[in-house]
C-alpha cells in the first residue's frame, strides 16, 4: 500500500480533525484551563479527594467528641452521686477513661480533693500536679489548681513551695491580690517579717489598682497587720 502523501486531500482532513479530550471540550472551557487539567490531572484529582475527605471527617470528628463528652458527663454526674469507696472507684474510672474531657479532668480533680479531705495531703498535691500538667496552658482551672496546690503545701509546711506557686499565680487576671495576700501569710508564718510587709502592701496596691470591692473593716485589720509586722 502506498504512503499517503503530504498534500493528499484525504490526509489533510483526516489530520485536521483536532483531537478530543472528551469531557474537558464539553465543558467549553479556555484552551490554557483545558491544558492545565490535562497536564496536572492527578494532582488536581489527588487534591480534590483531600478535600472531600476532611470536608466529611470534620463534621463525624466533631460529632464523636459532642458524643464523648456527653457520655463523660454523664458518667461523672453517676459517680458524684455515689459514696465512699464506690464513689472514688467510678471516679477513677471516669477519670483513666476520659481523661482528655473537662469531666475526666474534674473526676481528678474531685479525686484529689477526697485525698485531702481522708488527710492524704502529699498525695493530694502529687494528684493535682499531675492534672495541671496534662491541661494546657490558659485552661482555666490552671489558677485554681495552683491556689488549691498552694494551700495544700501551707498545711505540710513546705512554706517555700507555697510562696513558689503563689507567686505563679501572679500572671492570672483577677487572681493578682489574693495572690500578694497569700504569700504576705506565708512570710509571716516564716517570721520573714519584711517579705511579709512587701506583699501585704502589694496586696492593697493591687486592690485599690483594680478597684476590688474591699470593706474598710478588712483594709483595717491588713494595715494593723503591717504595722505589728514592722
Amino acid at each position: 500500500m502506498a504512503s499517503q502523501k503530504p498534500f493528499d486531500q484525504n490526509y489533510v482532513k483526516e489530520n485536521a480533525q483536532p483531537k478530543s479530550s472528551g469531557f474537558l471540550d464539553q465543558l467549553n472551557l479556555p484552551p490554557g484551563v483545558v491544558f492545565f487539567m490535562e497536564k496536572y490531572h492527578r494532582i488536581i484529582l489527588i487534591t480534590t479527594v483531600l478535600i472531600l475527605i476532611t470536608a466529611i471527617s470534620i463534621p463525624l470528628y466533631n460529632s464523636w467528641h459532642e458524643y464523648r463528652d456527653n457520655n463523660a458527663a454523664t458518667a461523672l454526674a453517676e459517680a458524684m452521686r455515689l459514696d465512699g469507696e464506690t464513689k472514688i472507684a467510678q471516679l477513677e474510672q471516669v477519670s483513666e477513661q476520659y481523661t482528655t474531657t473537662p469531666s475526666g479532668l474534674w473526676a481528678m480533680v474531685t479525686l484529689a480533693q477526697i485525698a485531702a479531705d481522708q488527710g492524704n495531703l502529699a498525695d493530694a498535691a502529687a494528684q493535682l500536679s499531675v492534672i495541671r500538667e496534662n491541661i494546657s496552658r490558659g485552661n482555666p482551672l490552671e489558677p485554681l489548681l495552683i491556689v488549691r496546690m498552694a494551700k495544700i503545701n501551707e498545711e505540710l509546711e513546705k512554706f517555700d513551695e507555697a510562696i513558689s506557686l503563689y507567686q505563679e499565680l501572679i500572671v492570672f487576671p483577677g487572681f493578682v491580690a489574693d495572690a500578694y495576700y497569700s504569700m504576705g501569710r506565708v512570710y509571716a508564718v516564716m517570721d520573714k517579717n519584711s517579705e511579709a510587709v512587701s506583699k501585704y502592701q502589694q496586696y492593697l496596691a493591687e486592690i485599690d489598682k483594680t478597684g476590688r470591692d474591699k470593706s474598710d473593716l478588712h483594709r483595717a485589720i491588713v494595715e494593723k497587720t503591717i504595722g505589728n509586722l514592722m
